[in-house]
């Protein structure tokens, strides 16, 4: 299951970014204000975009700074298939600090597939929407 996200990134209003979006169907808001300034911010929620808030109730934004790969990210995020999905490996509860804790993301159509060697996916867990924020943005900036 998809979700609806209320997101903002910083300095990528281009026209590239903005194609980017149309695979995801997300087009300008019919109502929003665009500018073709590329360091205006761009905000995005329920299928469109604007460079100013486009807000619905009391939804959380979520601001990704400047890092277009944590937006396509976001507008990837599904519950429904775990290919190309975040997920977290975490064996620390069994090995304590020789365990390893990490992040990375599915390339095969299953978590099952992807960690099959000694049934590794059992110490996997599908990265909330707050855990892939919180890697992107406390990564090293040469990622985004």
């Amino acid at each position: 299951m998809k979700r609806i996200l209320n997101l903002v990134i910083h300095n990528r209003n281009t026209k590239s970014f903005k194609k980017s979006l149309e695979k995801f169907d997300i087009y300008p808001h019919p109502c929003g204000f665009l500018t073709e300034d590329p360091s205006a911010d761009l905000f995005i929620n329920r299928g469109f975009y604007s460079n100013q808030p486009i807000g619905y109730g009391d939804e959380k934004m979520i601001d990704c700074k400047d890092c277009k790969e944590l937006v396509l990210d976001l507008l990837s995020y599904d519950e429904t298939t775990d290919k190309n999905q975040w997920f977290m490996f975490d064996n620390t509860d069994v090995f304590g600090e020789s365990g390893c804790k990490e992040m990375f993301k599915c390339r095969n159509k299953s978590i099952e597939v992807e960690m099959c060697y000694d049934m590794l996916f059992i110490y996997c867990t599908r990265a909330s929407v707050e855990q892939i924020v919180e890697y992107y943005l406390t990564k090293d900036k040469d990622g985004c």
